[in-house]
């Protein structure tokens, strides 16, 4: 099935040919035959194309609209013939299939373009109704097939179209001994009870039917038949097609129709409030609004529009006196009309959305059809579903979660009240408080919040204000309004709900001019300026800001609102939004910030303490950035006293201890510090040393944090060499974070202490220690604290033995590929390294004196992170690429040519995305070019687009052996994607390297593969990549051509050895797998044939049966695409016919198996 990858505008229907000629194919199919499979594939093909071409012009449907009859037309003829074929012989075959399809095609189109529409195209003449009803019998077995319920819906169309030709159903006769008319009847409500579609054609046909001025009796006997089926029985679907139907009648029916019958309408709708099947059903409950509030419709007089007009233009009493006619309504419609505004007044409460918006919309069709003082009563009773909880909460925030149902219908009930025209200016006055109420509810539930609903439709009756108030009215709330929907706007959670707000404050600036400097907020927070949270807090707000009407109220929600939102990444963006709308008025804003934050300090709730210390934190990074107002930040520091210690210092409170541990970072001053006794002091210090054992992550490196900004301040020699100590004998979750304190850790008056870290962190990650063998977090946070010594100090301040002992441990770190339940722990490791060699060769490139990094060890640098740059890991290859890109980007500001990039033209080949890297570079032992720039896409994680790229980086010598064994250990991955481009992009690369004498040949790419296996035969990690590689390229014929050259025939016969080295005392079966398909390869050759069928036979009789089956399938396959020089037909009957799970069945094959591989 095909799929729209990008949503196109239209102007003409521009595959009007294209589908006239499939659907033309489709109809000249015969209907009186079963297709084959193959058919029915070809034409159920035809057909999903004629439905993704429908799809495809869904938006835009009108288009058709001209070409409309010529398209369904034939369509319908041919249904029609179909149906005359089969009523006319019974007897005659009718192909199920065919007819379903020809039914699917009419059903698109109706989904297409609507029933209202596709309907008039059928045909419409008293003798189809003979016809029709013989074809939808039940006798026919084609009509009651469960697929056929598109067929079962075109039919009751068609049907329901019949009906409203304009003849006596007298004369339709009778079909079967049955009158027609009642047989119509009967098929309405016998599918009127389906819980599919055909219920929907089904209320279409009885709606139409009775309508009819001839059956007006038969409409009485089933509004008692109704009565009685929804009283007596507990039949969902039966009640709910019913109820669609009534509800159908009540609208398009003729009013007297309706008034005639009320008290039978009502007595439906009691009988269906008295079963809990349906009272529970929110479609049932939908239905009966709608019903109740259509009965009502049709007793009370036409709408005045004129009077409509005078509310909406007027600006000052809520109607327009003169205009005003009297209204004649009696005493009766006025009880059932209050009894019904009763009913819809509860479901203005339900608990499913679309019952209260039906209800809405429903009390506002009413209401604009009764007079002036009615209307106003019912827009204050829907006012006063928002006070029916708020009169016993203290706020808005504690409010009860039912809470919510309420004040959406209400916001609802409001919206409509208001597109009619029935809101004038002291409904308004009270209108508003609520409103800017309802724009800002959220109810904290549980670990979310409930309210998002009701903060949408909030902007929807904002909208509405703006588009059907008179804007004198509106003035005295404008700039009230601006703020708050400029607030919804940049700071809701939800994409929705900014970009409604956003529609509002448009429609006001549009259609009043009443908002402050409504055009320049505007583009600031347009649609797609507020549709990512992040641009909407962070740039969007920043630029509201500048304007100062709405600078206080942005910031009064951040800090009331947003910092104590339950959700922590809100709390965090609004921290971060806070600290940017400070800075236009430091002086003023900042001070006050803070006290409106200080008591949240100390409430005891996580969240209201979190975010207060993101917004503290915040407050106090703008005073470090600012030197005349540095001081206002130690001052701060008091302030932690405030944060409860059992918040601070509890296990489960770890976002708290985190921010904690921040805000000693962001305030700490040199007082404070030399106070180690007092009680200001222990109480920092022991958050800082919680936070160092604690097992989060975050915390410890935050704990980290505040220790790094400690010794700027003051000199911590001991305190160093004590966390030296404990980083080797201390507990699991201390080791991991002393690891990042030493990292963290400023040097620069602690310089004795230096030597002491890097030898504790480099003794910590040798290979053969035992001190961090376990805990591989540590180990990676030690290669991370390395890195961060690196990029900090550099040459300048590392002595040259400290400098290049943690270069060669970074080396080191990147053959770490520890293995744990959680798959492969060691690549943390790997991407620490790569971040720490970069560093390191960054500051070798700007180190300004001699530089201990020499040109050996620079270049292996560069092809360890290469050969990372290749493996299978997603991630592991991101990070390389950056890491790698760093580099590149330094390479031509040394003047060491030495420590230039190897291969730098075939490097910009391969990744500047302006060049075709899909050919092949010019080789270069020492490619030396002016500094350029990579474009396009250098992202490294992709392995689709990565592979066929970095393949080429193999024609560079100094980096061939690293890419190759990264490459190498990309085809031996398990995962698919990886494992398919790897492959290809070898065997693409291989195919245009020569086979001998050039700067890399096939022979070179052998024996590099081979040098990779020889010492690792007993290492199936390494091994088994490799054995799949020499697999690709047999099976691709890369290496076939070197069997023809001595040294690759000694080169092709040492692989044949070495695969097969143990085979039969091997217990890996993938191991076994690929061995055994690498000999099934060679035996195509003609000069190692001999010496691959001795071994291919060993595999044929392996002790493992499975090994002896797979092996028979694998060089089964083989004999049909490659050539033996031998007859396979007799081999191939042997390797298909033999019971290999057997083991005499085996050996007897193998025997003969010998003879005839001879």
């Amino acid at each position: 099935m095909e799929a729209v990858a990008d949503v196109r505008i239209f102007t003409t229907f521009e595959r009007h040919d294209e589908f006239i000629k499939l659907q033309a194919s489709l109809l000249l199919l015969d209907s009186s035959t079963e297709p084959p499979i193959e058919q029915v594939n070809e034409e159920s093909k035809a057909l999903d194309r004629l439905k993704f071409i429908l799809d495809e012009y869904q938006e835009q449907a009108y288009l058709l609209d001209r070409v409309l009859d010529t398209l369904i037309s034939p369509v319908v003829d041919c249904l029609k013939k179909h149906v005359q074929e089969y009523t006319s012989s019974p007897d005659r075959p009718l192909s199920a299939h065919r007819l379903h399809v020809l039914a699917q095609l009419l059903f698109h189109y109706v989904k297409f373009r609507g029933y209202k529409v596709i309907s008039r195209h059928f045909p419409h003449e008293v003798a189809d109704v003979p016809i029709l009803l013989r074809f939808i019998d039940p006798e026919n077995t084609v009509i009651t097939q469960a697929a056929q319920w598109h067929l079962r819906y075109v039919l009751l169309l068609w049907m329901s179209l019949i009906c409203m030709v304009p003849f006596d159903f007298a004369q339709f006769g009778s079909v079967g001994g049955q009158p027609a008319v009642d047989q119509i009847e009967g098929y309405g409500k016998k599918y009127i009870g389906q819980p599919g579609v055909e219920r929907d054609s089904a209320v279409v046909l009885l709606s139409r039917f009775y309508r009819r001025k001839d059956c007006l009796a038969k409409f009485i006997d089933f509004l008692e038949w109704a009565k009685a089926l929804i009283s007596s029985e507990d039949n969902v679907f039966q009640a709910v097609g019913i109820l669609s139907l009534l509800a159908e009648i009540a609208k398009t029916g003729a009013a007297e129709l309706v008034q005639d019958n009320v008290s039978q309408f009502m007595g439906i709708l009691d009988a269906a409030n008295l079963k809990p099947g349906l009272s529970n059903n929110t479609v049932a409950r939908k239905l009966m609004s709608k019903l109740r509030a259509r009965v009502a419709l049709r007793l009370l007089p036409a709408r005045r529009r004129a009077v409509r007009r005078g509310v909406k233009l007027g600006g000052g009493s809520s109607i327009d006196q003169g205009e005003e006619e009297e209204m004649d309504i009696d005493d009766d419609t006025m009880e059932i009309v209050e009894g019904v505004l009763d009913k819809l007044f509860d479901s203005l409460q339900d608990k499913d959305t679309i019952v209260r918006w039906s209800s809405a919309k429903n009390i506002g069709r009413i209401s604009e059809r009764l007079p002036a003082d009615f209307a106003s009563q019912i827009f204050e009773t829907i006012l006063g579903l928002f006070s029916t909880h708020f009169i016993a909460a203290a706020s808005l925030y504690d409010l009860p979660s039912i809470a919510e149902a309420p004040w959406h219908g209400a916001c609802l009930g409001c919206a409509e009240m208001i597109t009619k025209g029935l809101v004038g200016p002291t409904q308004l006055e009270k209108l508003m408080p609520w409103l800017f109420e309802a724009l800002f509810f959220d109810i904290r539930k549980g670990s979310h919040s409930i309210g998002s609903k009701v903060r949408d439709a909030a902007a929807y009756v904002a909208w509405a204000l703006a588009k059907h108030v008179s804007p004198a009215n509106l003035q005295p709330y404008a700039t009230s309004l601006a703020k708050k929907l400029v607030t919804v706007a940049l700071c809701d959670r939800e994409v929705h709900i900014r970009r409604a707000a956003s529609a509002a404050f448009q429609e006001h600036v549009g259609r009043t001019s009443l908002f402050p400097h409504g055009i320049d907020v505007l583009r600031m927070t347009d649609f797609y300026a507020v549709s990512l949270r992040r641009n909407a807090f962070l740039s969007a707000a920043d630029q509201v800001a500048g304007l100062s009407v709405y600078r206080q109220g942005l910031i009064n929600h951040l800090t009331s609102v947003t910092l104590r939102h339950w959700d922590p990444t809100m709390r965090r963006l609004g921290s971060q939004s806070l600290q940017l709308l400070c800075r236009h008025d430091l002086d003023n804003l900042a001070g006050a910030t803070v006290q409106t934050l200080t008591p949240l300090l100390s409430t005891g709730d996580v969240s209201d303490t979190h975010g207060a210390l993101l917004g503290m934190i915040a407050i106090a990074q703008i005073y470090r950035a600012t030197p005349p107002l540095e001081s206002k930040a130690d001052e701060l520091f008091s302030l932690l006293a405030l944060v409860p210690s059992q918040m601070a210092l509890g296990i489960r409170n770890s976002l708290v201890t985190e921010a904690a541990c921040d805000f000693i970072s962001a305030t700490i001053h040199k007082q404070e510090i030399d106070m180690k006794k007092k009680p200001a002091g222990v109480f920092w210090r022991s958050i800082v040393e919680f936070g160092l054992k604690h097992r989060s992550d975050d915390v410890q490196q935050a704990a980290a944090n505040v220790m790094g900004r400690v010794t700027q301040l003051v000199e911590c020699s001991q305190e160093i060499s004590r966390l030296t100590t404990e980083l080797k004998k201390g507990t699991l979750n201390k080791q991991q974070s002393l690891g990042r304190v030493l990292g963290a850790i400023d040097y620069g008056m602690n310089h004795e202490a230096l030597i002491k870290s890097v030898d504790c962190l480099v003794e910590c990650t040798e290979p053969s220690s035992t001190i961090m063998k376990i805990n591989i977090e540590a180990r990676r946070n030690c290669y991370s604290a390395m890195a961060q010594i690196g990029e900090r100090h550099g040459t300048h301040s590392l002595p040259p033995a400290c400098f290049m002992r943690m270069y060669t441990s970074l080396l080191t770190g990147l053959e770490d590929y520890t293995m744990d339940e959680r798959g492969d722990v060691g690549s943390w490791i790997r991407m620490a390294c790569m971040r720490g060699l970069a560093a390191f060769i960054q500051a070798a490139y700007t180190s300004t004196g001699a530089c201990p990094l020499g040109p050996q060890e620079f270049h292996e640098g560069i092809a360890g992170i290469l050969k990372q740059g290749m493996e299978r890991l997603d991630n592991v290859r991101h990070v390389a690429g950056e890491a790698f890109l760093q580099i590149y980007s330094l390479d031509g500001r040394s003047s060491n040519e030495a420590w230039r990039l190897a291969g730098e033209d075939v490097v910009k080949k391969c990744f500047d995305g302006r060049q075709d890297s899909s050919e092949p570079h010019p080789s270069s032992t020492q490619v030396y070019g002016s500094q350029t720039e990579l474009h396009g896409d250098t992202s490294w994680s992709d392995s689709k687009t990565h592979f066929p790229k970095a393949v080429w980086l193999l024609d560079i010598p100094q980096y061939r052996r690293e890419v190759l064994r990264g490459l190498v250990i990309s085809i031996g991955s398990k995962t698919d994607v990886t494992q398919r481009f790897a492959s290809a992009s070898l065997v693409k690369y291989s195919t245009k390297v020569v086979v001998y004498d050039g700067e890399y040949t096939r022979m070179e790419l052998l024996e590099d593969l081979l040098d990779i296996a020889r010492p690792n035969l007993t290492s199936n990690n390494i091994l088994i990549p490799v054995l799949q590689t020499l697999h690709v390229l047999l099976e691709e014929d890369v290496l076939t051509a070197l069997s023809e050259h001595p040294q690759g025939l000694d080169r092709l016969r040492e692989a044949l050895k070495l695969v097969t080295w143990n085979a039969l005392r091997l217990k890996n079966l993938q191991r076994i797998s690929q061995s055994m398909k690498i000999t099934c390869q060679l035996v195509a050759l003609t000069s190692l044939y001999h010496d691959a069928v001795k071994n291919l036979l060993s595999y044929l009789s392996h002790p493992f049966p499975k090994v002896r089956a797979e092996t028979a399938e694998y060089f089964y396959f083989v004999l049909q695409e490659k050539d033996i020089g031998r007859e396979t037909e007799p081999i191939e009957e042997v390797l298909l016919e033999t019971e290999w799970v057997s083991d005499a069945d085996a050996n007897h094959a193998v025997q003969s198996l010998g003879t005839l591989l001879a």
